[in-house]
């Protein structure tokens, strides 16, 4: 196997793409009260719900979440 010759190879330099940077403050801040947002809608929405309804959906939720535990200690 030849070894290989430096002057063929291309760096990439990731910091020069001009894009914006993922992870600024404004938009950590603007993703942070989104999911807040979201999260309280969906509160709300769900304290809505008649008691048997949210009964078998906090059931469908914990088994699906009991079934992803057991996933990841199998694995």
């Amino acid at each position: 196997m030849e070894a290989l010759d430096r002057s063929e190879v291309e760096v990439l330099d990731l910091d020069d793409e001009g894009g914006p940077d993922p992870f600024s403050p404004e938009r950590l801040i603007g993703v942070a009260v989104l999911g807040a947002v979201s999260s309280l809608l969906l509160y709300y929405l769900f304290n809505q719900l008649d008691p048997e309804r949210r009964d078998s959906i906090k059931e469908g939720v914990m088994a699906s979440l009991k079934s992803q535990v057991r996933r990841w200690g199998e694995a």
